[in-house]
């Protein structure tokens, strides 16, 4: 019954409606009886007048009023009578109300009108200089055109009534109406609060900055152009606010120094403490490629894969309102790479080019030359009581004074080629490019090639359906080689060479064998190629005016080859018995990711309200290959294939290891008036790494906003912006090994059973082994002083549970250590960002952007509570994670030259020992930061970026290597600290006295090793000229541009003594920082 009274009700509505439009049809949609037969047009337009109620106007002259037409016409509209009679006349109709205007139809020659343009020009608000390369599109459509070198534009337009978008790079748009002009002249503001920087959240939603809620920092093309690097990573160095790129270890395994970027600190213990990376929607694999040749680092990060000159913009996200969308992988941050795209109607072709030359800097470590030695030998040797009679090196034959730095390390070239084209027209626009990268490392044997390119195509079909189709390539070369400690530890008076002058295989002064690296690094092979492809094609279709629904596929690949070849020419190519054998490596490793994103997008604006809420999917799939084969026995260097060596002498390894993950992710943003702002984060995640009880986790934020300085009670000059933000929510961690949770077995052959592969359990099941959870808070304050100065300060508070760790377990479980949930530790701190412009006029320019950040860490909770000791570091409830826990030293003692150190209780001892141990500060540092100038005069642009660092501990494992006080002295060189010995009762010496070949225990991990890491770098300066317009007018290049640009220019620490001595800057790594000098051109076609 309830049914049909519902029908009912519909019915009577539908009538209603039908009524009402018949109605308003009424005098259109009339009917008449009338015979078939003909009329005189002049007498039917008669009968229509009277039938319809109208009145026909025309000018005898146009109608053929004595036409017969005919008349067999019922129950027909007026514009149907009138489409069918006038059609084969030429005549056109237009019906005004009542009245029915007649007239000849114009010929297309009449209709053909010239096109509709807008002109004008653009200038800067404040100096009134012409802008150019500015945009001015046609608002909500793809034309547009760019300023020329006078700052003119001309722009056909469909109307005289469109809007029109006015941007340039640093300043603020504008949106103007034509309302019917055809010249429109603008002057735009600087935008030095950034605050019309539209800023990329998760999953590519767009932001103005001025109204987010969370912690993001932006950064330009225009501001990455300032900064050619090799390598993506090293842009932010010194200019994202809280981020720290520093060196990863300080070991001699890799043939460069490793770095690693930390944004607010450390949360992690066993899992990845790296952000995650996203290059066009698809996240980077940035895992440990490298080991693929067991015992060598040499491989580099997969970020050096990438083309910077391809990079549009970097934004990094920081705090829970920003990241917890991306959840499980977002807890150390995220930081998402937009690259280059066409614009329709903006051709363009761009070509640069950059050569450098790079030399090893005074932050080399210092080690004794060939005479300082001799003497410091001597008298250790001499020191230790035994006859000069068995002193190793006779002094007429102990002549020899190699400069081991001289003999690995060089000058090293880099050249850089990039080409690019873009452009489009109506529906389509691309980019595409090709790098090409060439580098001769200063350390001798090591090449690198990087053959990159990239093609970025978007395509629109109408107004509904876009296809935006993101590629790149490339393909890397590197011959490597490692001296490892070798350079630093060889002694001055071993000569590398033969009297005949070939590479020595014996210490001529000792007899002993030489592993000279001078020979492995002309006579050995070790070459690495790579491939990688990361792609994908997100196709959006408009589904309603607002309503978005976007399905992005793509894939991360990567394949690596390693060839490495010991020859039989020197000791790694020979057996323990002497015997030249050769070995061979080879190696692969390949991974593949599959991504398949697919998302609803509702955004609405309606008065003063406007709203935005994203709900979408994500998974992906994950494949990691690697397998190596080894052999030795060969009969020739020049024959180096495994299968040329006998079966008996290969071995053979192969892995494979496979992932996938699940997510339902949601995000609901609003704001009031541009005053008030909300947003809230949801995702779950399923990853199919955690045991089958907790495979599934959820993660939640939100975010609040307000916009002070648009209140109507705002009425300061001074202060011109001002906002406050508050957010919090959760954020996991899932990248750490991919079966811990899992029951595992391996097979091998030294298991066999009746001749049969056997297999051991190698972990047990691990069901309850889950995700750690970050619970983020974070608050902040901006403001803007004048439109000149822009201040932002935020605080965050972020608190990690189940942190992983390996904890004991009885070994009648076949193991020692598993995989647990048993911790906690937080990262707080501060973090200040301040942007300048200190002058600004017709000619100068001076800009400044300073941040500074402080973290602090502490562990909240241990397994068992229970301290965990690792060589120079401890791990303690409230105490930072990166503790160092050291014996402290107390020098040298006056009257003979002894160790001294200080015990658990401060008091002076002679004697070493691990109980007096003490956590004597932290690695992380107080503060860190940097500052960017920027000052510009006319055509030159002068820029420099300095770094530094307060506070925090280093300890130098190369002078404890390096400094045994004796007891190396005769097999390896020593640091130049030891010329600062005790020789004599009453030296104030840093040094005791040097006995070879007797442990004093002085040259153990102590505080003596320790050093204070506040330092400032001057990192990059760099000096452009913009060539004038009219030395490049007559020629087909629209712009020009050449620099010079020097990395690494200084290092400065207040804590240096004199200058042939090893501080901080000598011994924070094995490897001396890199100074190059760089030019380069760029040109606009």
């Amino acid at each position: 019954m309830k049914n049909n009274y519902n029908f009912l009700r519909l019915l009577l509505v539908l009538q209603l409606f039908i009524g009402s439009y018949a109605m308003a049809q009424e005098q259109h949609f009339k009917s008449f009886d009338l015979q078939a037969g003909e009329l005189e047009l002049s007498e039917f337009l008669e009968v229509l007048e009277d039938s319809y109620g109208v009145h026909f106007a025309y000018s005898p002259s146009v109608l053929p009023v004595d036409r017969l037409v005919r008349t067999n016409y019922q129950e027909k509209r007026l514009e149907d009578i009138l489409e069918d009679i006038f059609d084969t006349l030429d005549i056109e109709y237009s019906i005004q109300g009542n009245r029915v205007v007649l007239s000849k139809k114009t010929s297309p020659q009449v209709l053909k009108q010239e096109p509709l343009v807008i002109s004008g020009q653009v200038k800067e608000e404040e100096t009134g200089e012409t802008l150019v390369g500015a945009t001015v599109t046609v608002k909500g459509t793809n034309k547009g055109a760019v300023t020329d070198v006078d700052g003119n534009y001309r722009l056909i337009v469909p109307n005289l009534k469109v809007e029109l978008v006015f941007n340039f790079i640093g300043k603020i748009s504008q949106t103007i109406a034509a309302n019917g002009r055809t010249k429109i002249d603008v002057s735009l503001k600087n935008d030095i609060l950034e605050l019309e920087a539209v800023v990329v959240n998760g999953y590519g939603i767009e932001e103005k900055k001025e109204n987010m809620v969370g912690s993001a920092e932006h950064i330009t093309s225009e501001q990455l152009k300032r900064k050619p690097v090799a390598r993506v990573d090293q842009m932010l160095d010194g200019v994202v606010t809280g981020l720290r790129y520093e060196v990863q270890s300080t070991d001699a395994s890799s043939a460069r120094p490793r770095f690693q970027t930390r944004i607010r600190g450390e949360a992690s213990f066993m899992a990845s403490n790296e952000p995650l990376w996203i290059v066009d929607g698809i996240p980077l694999y940035t895992g440990n490629r490298t080991n693929l040749i067991p015992g060598v680092n040499a491989s580099v990060s997969p970020l050096s894969y990438l083309n910077p000159n391809d990079i549009e913009s970097i934004t990094v996200l920081k705090d829970a309102a920003s990241v917890s969308i991306y959840g499980a992988n977002g807890a150390n941050g995220v930081i998402l790479i937009t690259t280059k795209k066409g614009s329709a109607n903006q051709s363009r072709i761009q070509f640069s080019y950059r050569t450098g030359v790079s030399k090893i800097t005074d932050t080399k470590f210092q080690v004794l030359s060939g005479d300082e030695y001799r003497v410091l030998a001597k008298e250790a040797f001499e020191n230790s009581g035994k006859p000069l009679s068995e002193y190793p090196f006779p002094t007429e034959a102990d002549t020899t004074s190699t400069d081991w730095y001289d003999t690995f390390f060089r000058n090293g070239i880099t050249s850089q080629y990039n080409l690019s084209a873009s452009g489009g027209s109506g529906q389509t626009s691309y980019f595409m490019s090709a790098g090409y990268y060439k580098e001769k490392q200063t350390i001798i044997a090591n090449n690198t090639e990087r053959f990159s390119a990239k093609l970025n195509l978007d395509q629109r079909f109408g107004d509904r359906v876009k296809v935006a189709f993101r590629t790149s390539g490339s393909y890397n070369k590197n011959n490597l080689f490692t001296p490892r400690d070798f350079y630093y530890v060889a002694r001055p008076n071993i000569d590398p060479y033969t009297e005949e002058g070939d590479f020595a295989l014996y210490d001529r002064l000792t007899g002993n064998k030489l592993y000279n690296h001078l020979a492995i690094a002309q006579q050995n092979d070790h070459k690495q190629s790579s491939f990688t492809v990361n792609g994908n094609m997100a196709v959006t279709v408009k589904i309603l005016d607002g309503l978005d629904f976007t399905s992005r596929n793509g894939i991360d690949y990567l394949s690596i080859t390693e060839d490495q070849y010991s020859s039989k020419k020197n000791w790694s190519g020979m057996n323990l018995e002497g015997e030249p054998v050769g070995y061979s490596r080879r190696a692969q490793n390949s991974y593949l990711k599959w991504v398949s994103i697919n998302r609803l997008n509702y955004s609405l604006d309606l008065g003063k309200h406007s709203l935005n809420a994203l709900l979408g999917t994500e998974s992906s799939s994950s494949r990691r290959r690697s397998s190596e084969g080894t052999g030795y026995g060969f009969a020739s260097d020049q024959i180096k294939e495994l299968e040329f060596t006998p079966d008996e002498n290969q071995r053979a390894s192969s892995s494979a290891v496979e992932e996938t993950a699940l997510s339902v992710f949601g995000r609901l943003g609003y704001s009031w008036d541009e005053r008030y702002f909300l947003t809230m984060n949801f995702r779950k995640d399923g990853n199919s790494r955690f045991g089958s009880d907790v495979q599934w986790a959820n993660f939640l934020s939100a975010g609040l906003g307000w916009t002070i300085s648009n209140e109507a009670f705002w009425q300061s000059k001074l202060i011109n912006f001002l906002k406050v933000k508050a957010s919090y929510g959760t954020n996991g961690n899932s990248r750490i090994g991919t079966y811990q949770a899992k029951g595992l077995y391996s097979f091998s052959n030294d298991y066999a059973y009746n001749q049969q592969p056997g297999a051991i359990i190698t972990s047990g099941e691990n069901p309850h082994f889950s995700w750690e959870t970050t619970y983020m808070l974070n608050t902040g304050v901006s403001w803007g002083i004048l439109d000149r100065v822009y201040i932002d300060l935020e605080y965050y508070n972020n608190i990690t549970n189940d942190l992983i760790d390996k904890v004991p377990v009885s070994q009648t479980t076949g193991e020692t250590r598993v995989y647990r949930n048993i911790g906690k530790v937080k990262n707080s701190g501060l973090e200040l960002t301040v942007s300048s412009i200190n002058i600004k006029n017709k000619h100068w320019q001076w800009n400044t952007r300073f941040n500074l950040a402080k973290n602090q860490n502490e562990i909240l909770e241990l397994y068992n509570g229970i301290e965990q000791r690792a060589g120079v570091n401890i791990r303690k409830v409230g105490e930072d994670s990166r503790t160092l826990y050291l014996i402290r030293w107390a020098g040298v003692d006056p009257r003979d030259g002894a160790p001294l150190w200080l015990d658990a209780r401060g008091n002076l001892t002679r004697q070493y020992s691990a109980d007096n141990r003490v956590p004597v500060g932290s690695t992380n540092p107080d503060f860190f930061g940097g500052m960017t100038n920027t000052v510009t005069y006319k055509n030159f642009t002068l820029s420099f970026l300095l770094n530094y660092t307060v506070g925090g501990y280093a300890f130098s494992t190369l002078r404890r290597n390096s400094e045994s006080d004796g007891l190396n002295i005769l097999s390896d060189n020593q640091s130049k600290n030891q010329l600062d010995r005790w020789q004599e009762p009453g030296d104030l010496a840093t040094v005791p006295q040097l006995i070879a070949k007797v442990s004093q225990q002085s040259s153990m991990n102590s505080t003596r090793f320790l050093h204070k890491k506040t330092h400032v770098r001057l990192q990059n300066v760099s000096l452009n000229y913009q060539l004038e317009e009219r030395w490049v007018k007559k020629t087909p290049i629209k712009a020009a541009s050449v620099y010079v640009q020097m990395d690494n220019v200084g290092f400065w620490t207040p804590y240096a003594n004199r200058k042939d001595r090893n501080t901080y800057k000598n011994s924070f790594s094995p490897f001396p920082l890199e100074s190059v000098f760089s030019l380069g051109v760029d040109l606009t076609l």
